[in-house]
Order: C-alpha cells, then structure tokens, then sequence
C-alpha cells in the first residue's frame, strides 16, 4: 500500500460546499417555526437574552422573601400576627431607599425605627421595638456581609419576630398594671438579655449555614464566634477532595489533565475492604495437621473428660435444706448431678476403637447431656429444673399441704428425676378453672376462693335479673367482680392479681403493682415456666402475708436465677468452642510456644465453666427451697445466714 496523506484542499472544498447548502436553505417564517416546534416538540434553543439574565431586584426580592415568611407562618415557624405588615412595610423602606440615593441621617433613623404599621395591632410594643438595644441589633443586621442580599430581611424579621414574642409572653405574665421601680428594672434587664440571646443565635446559625461570607466578617464578629467559623472552614477542608502529592506528580504534559480528572472520579469509587473467609488461608492440604496440632495439647482429651465426667458431689448436698455453697469438691456440671449408666458411658481406653485424640469429640457428638442450644436461655431450663428435683430427692422434703385444695393441684405431681414434659397446649384446664400463661389466673383463684367462704345466716333471696355480658379488655365483668372480691386477702396476694389486664380501667390503690408483676412475669416466662408452674409459684407468695417490699425480693430473685442459666450457657459455649475449634496451623508453628496462649484460654474456659456450674449449682437449691416452702421464709433464712456471717467476721475482726 501507498502512503496515506492528508489532502487539506480537497477537505476545505467539501467543507465550503456543505456551508453553502445550509446557507442556500430557505429562510421559514416565525409562523412556520412555531408550527413545526408544535408539531415536532422541538424546544426553542437561546430565546432569552443573555444579558437580560441578572439577579432579582430589590423589590422582587422583597417579594420573595414575604412568600417565605408567609410559608414559615403557615408551617409555624414565625408568627403569624404581624408578619404582612412587617413585609409591607419593609417593602415601602426599602422602595424608598432605592428611589432616594441621598438622604440625612435624621431620615435614615427616622425610617429605620417607623414601624408603626408593625404595631398597630398591640400599641405596647412600640416602646419595646423602638429601643436602642432592638434597633442596634437590627443595623448591626443590616451590616453582614451575606451571600445573597434578601437574606438579610428574613434575619431582621426572625429577630422582630423572637423578640415581641417574648415580649408577649412577659406581658400575659404581668399580674398588675403599674410596676414597681425594682420590678422594671428586672424586667428590662431580661428584655435586653434575651434580645443579645436572640442575636447570638441569629448570628451563629447563619454562619453555621454558610450565609454570611466569614472572610470579609470584621475583626470583633469573627474573634466573638470564632468557634462557629473554625467548624465552617473545617466543614470545608472536608469536603474539598484529598489528592495526595504522589497523584499530582507529572506523568506528561499533555496526560496531566486526564490523569487528575480520572483519580478524582475514581476516588470515591475504591472496592470494600476485603473480607477473609474460612477458605482465604485454610488449603486443603493443611486440614490433615488438625489431628496433630491436637495431640500437640498437653493434657487436652484427659482435662476436657475430668472435668465433663465427674460424678461426685458436695458433702454438703445431703445435710438438712439450707443455701448450698459447694466448697471442697469440682462439681460436675455437665452431667446435671445425674448417675450415669456405666454401659452408655464413653472410655477413650477401651476397645471400642476410640482414638483419645478424638475423645472429646466423641463427647460432644453423642453424650452432650443439651441437645439443643440455639442461644435462648430457656435452653438449659430443664436441667435446671432436674437439678432442683434431684436437690428434692436427696434432701427427701417433705412437701407441705396445698392451700388451695378445691383447685385440685395436687392431683398434679411433677416428676422427681424425669426432666418435666412441656404441655403442648398452653390453656390447661384445672377443675373447673382454665389456667393460661397469665397472670390473671391468680384471679380466677381468688374468684373460685371467695365462693368457698361461708355465707350469712339469713340469706336476702333475690331474684335473679338477666344483664348483658359486659366485656372490657377481653375479661368479662363477672372476672373482674371475682378479682375485686380476692382483694380482700393478703397485701402479697394483690400485687399477683393486679395485671395490665385491667387496661384503663384500674382498681384505686394498687396501680403501682403493675409494672413490678410485669416483671415478675416477665422473668419467670425467660425460665420457661408453664402454667403448672407459674400457679405452684403464686400459691406460694400468696399463704403467707406481710411486708409488700418482698415483692421487689421476689424479682430479684428470679432475675438472679435467669443470670446464672444465662452465665452458664455462655461458659458452656465457650469450652465447647475452644475443643471442638477447627485450627489449621503450620506443624512447626504448632510445636513452637505460641501454642501457649491457647492453652491458657481453654484453661481459663474450662475454669469459667466450673464458675458457672457452682452458681448453677446454688441457683437449683434456691430453687427447690421456693418449690417445697413460702418464698417469705426463704428470704428470712437468707437474710438470717447473711446477719450471722457479718457477725462471725466481726468477732474474728475483734480478736486479732
């Protein structure tokens, strides 16, 4: 092929040409324009001239600015008294001002402080308006250097607007029509206060909003919101774009534009910090080091099933009913205190092919006495419970009478060692009384237990008269007549009964005892307990009359049990995370002392987890103490052992 060249006569007559043919193009009429723009949708492009393009007029801008605050009185930002008047006046002022170039200062004052058109509505506050501290402050207004030039009369008339309220509400204040000397004077020392207030704020917002130009401030407004302006530029040293001196070096004169313009689009526009996943540095190759990095453990599969297999107890637990505080011996958390069968338990020694690295495993897989553990506390409520009943069987309590014997619970006898079955439904029906999750089913017994109280002698028969069934809140009135009967039992027994089942309508005198049963119940549904329970329970609080304080004892209580449910859960976890954790580390990292660390932190897990399991030791005999006697003697026994330990240590105080 032959060299390739620019012809540049050959393109300037092509060129000429195409010129020609539009220029030869008829002239359309503005008729025809308008018709194809109609018909075509064609917008007329450069119809306005540009040097008809300028900044709204005084007068227009006034304009605007009284349909703002026409907009701020409607949405209720500014008063909506005199702010048309204001405007129009401000209107005419201004108007004048334009018209006259040259006027006295006499005049300028004069005009500065008519505003009697403000006030003709409320002649009072002429004389507040027109005084020197206002009308300082309204020149000093006027002064700003602000961005935009109508800015300054929606300022003025925020301030006009502040102030005479203020003044209106020291007026409705007013109790006598002629003050004494001390009272004006207090009372124009706060007229003056609050208007420099009004100024300082005024001031300091309209920096804050960028509408006055900071840097042609004087010397005084800027030293006296100084820290106003150093949070503006600051705002802007932000928010102009950060290029580092290695992205403004030079790559080529003519690729220097390009370059700036590229990194400044880009910049914002970076990929998410990368996230790790269990693949990122995890090959494949390496999950055959797992095995071990195991046996590299000192002590791993011999601590973990010392401390999951243990089967003895507290001395301790076969003494008469008291608080447990288990001192000499580990306790075996894990195994819920109950005797395992010597053929499901598992031996890393036997034949059964067992390897002892994978002992713990084993353990976790098939004898984790918790099947399920999705986080809730609930989770371990039964064992908690089959640790209370185990506290029972040892102790052999004897159960005292029910109270309550037309209710027929004793005809239910919660199982000893077996954990309790949950009932499938949550309405149980009890006799002849329907017992929910509620609360309210306190007050159904005291329904029940006031037809059981022996009636008069004589008897008024009455006929009986048919009445519509009144319902509020979902309870029908005849409950709420049995629960206003059961007040007339024990202080403790109110407290149970009263409920937000009652919604507005409240019985006097006991609406305190609302939110302390909301929390009672609230507790006591985190343990899991069902209806049986919960009924067992307020039989209990409810036998024994006294102090109403032990109802806030009896929260405490409960919260303390669901804390130690809730430690030991947690504790649980954590062990558990620690031995069946998957690491996949170099060999030779796993020989090497950095494995020390995750020794000391299953130690310290496992250590936590026998913490826990103390706890949750004493919370189960807690427990059985409330199931089997009154709370009420409880807390009395408690407060008792405490009373003698305080005075044990002072005796052994005293002797040294």
């Amino acid at each position: 092929m032959g060299e390739v060249t620019f012809d540049r006569k050959k393109f300037n007559e092509i060129n000429d040409a195409i010129i020609a043919h539009f220029d030869a193009a008829p002239i359309l009429s503005p008729r025809t324009k308008e018709e194809l723009i109609t018909i075509y949708g064609c917008p007329k492009m450069n119809v306005k001239n540009p040097d008809d393009i300028r900044p709204p007029s005084p007068s227009e801008s006034i304009t605007n600015t009284q349909e703002y605050l026409k907009k701020l009185a409607r949405d209720g930002f500014v008063h909506s008294v005199d702010t048309d008047a204001f405007d129009r006046e401000m209107m005419k002022r201004k108007n004048e001002v334009l018209q006259k170039n040259k006027k006295s200062k006499q005049q300028e004052e004069y005009e500065n402080s008519d505003i009697t058109s403000l006030v003709t509505q409320e002649p009072y506050l002429q004389y507040w308006i027109n005084t020197d501290t206002v009308q300082s402050i309204v020149a000093e207004i006027n002064k700003l250097p602000l961005r935009e030039v109508h800015t300054n009369f929606i300022l003025v008339s925020r301030f006009y607007n502040s102030i005479t309220a203020f003044v209106r509400k020291a007026k409705a204040r007013q109790t006598k029509k002629k003050l004494s000397d001390a009272m004006l004077k207090k009372q124009m020392y706060d007229f003056v206060m609050e208007a420099r207030n009004l100024r300082k704020s005024i001031f300091d917002n309209a920096i804050r909003t960028n509408t006055i130009k900071t840097e042609d401030l004087s010397p005084d407004l800027r030293k006296e919101f100084a820290e106003a302006i150093s949070t503006v530029e600051l705002k802007k040293e932000e928010d102009k774009p950060k290029i580092s001196q290695q992205q403004l070096k030079k790559i080529g004169q003519e690729n220097e534009y390009v370059f700036l313009a590229h990194a400044r689009a880009t910049m914002d526009k970076f990929p998410k910090p990368y996230q790790m996943n269990e693949e990122t540095f995890y090959p494949h190759e390496l999950k055959s080091t797992e095995q071990k990095l195991l046996q590299n453990i000192e002590k791993l599969p011999s601590l973990a099933s010392d401390i999951m297999r243990k089967q003895s107890r507290s001395v301790s637990q076969i003494k008469t009913p008291v608080i447990i505080q288990p001192k000499t011996k580990k306790i075996n958390v894990i195994s819920n205190f109950m005797p395992r069968n010597k053929e499901t338990k598992s031996n890393s020694n036997s034949d059964d092919g067992i390897a002892k690295v994978d002992a713990v495993k084993y353990f976790l897989q098939h004898e984790d006495p918790i099947e399920n553990r999705s986080g809730d506390i609930t989770s371990i409520v039964g064992e908690l419970h089959d640790m209370a009943d185990v506290y029972l069987e040892i102790r052999d309590v004897q159960p005292e009478k029910n109270p309550f014997p037309h209710l027929q619970v004793q005809d239910y006898v919660p199982p000893k060692i077996e954990p309790k079955p949950k009932p499938t439904d949550s309405a149980v029906l009890v006799g002849d009384t329907l017992i929910t999750d509620t609360i309210w089913n306190t007050a159904q017994m005291g329904e029940e237990l006031s037809q059981t109280k022996v009636q008069p002698q004589n008897p008024v028969k009455e006929e009986p008269k048919e009445e519509e069934e009144v319902i509020i809140n979902g309870i029908t009135m005849k409950n709420l007549k049995g629960a206003q009967q059961a007040l007339s039992m024990s202080p403790t027994f109110k407290f149970l009964m009263t409920h937000s089942i009652f919604g507005e309508n409240k019985i006097e005198g006991i609406e305190d005892s609302i939110p302390v049963v909301k929390k009672l119940d609230e507790y006591l549904k985190r343990l899991g307990y069902s209806s049986f329970h919960k009924l067992e329970l307020f039989k209990k609080y409810s036998t024994n009359t006294g102090d109403m304080s032990k109802i806030a004892d009896t929260i405490n209580f409960w919260e303390n049990m669901a804390l130690a449910a809730e430690k030991f859960d947690n504790a649980y976890r954590e062990l558990k995370s620690y031995i069946s954790i998957g690491l996949s580390i170099d060999e030779t990292i796993g020989k090497g002392t950095k494995l020390d660390p995750l020794k000391a932190s299953f130690k310290a897990a496992c250590e936590n987890l026998e913490s826990a399991g103390q706890n949750l030791q004493t919370a189960a005999g807690d427990i059985a103490w409330v199931r089997n006697h009154s709370y009420h003697e409880f807390i009395e026994r408690k407060k008792q052992k405490i009373d003698e330990m305080e005075k044990k240590s002072r005796q052994e105080s005293e002797k040294k």
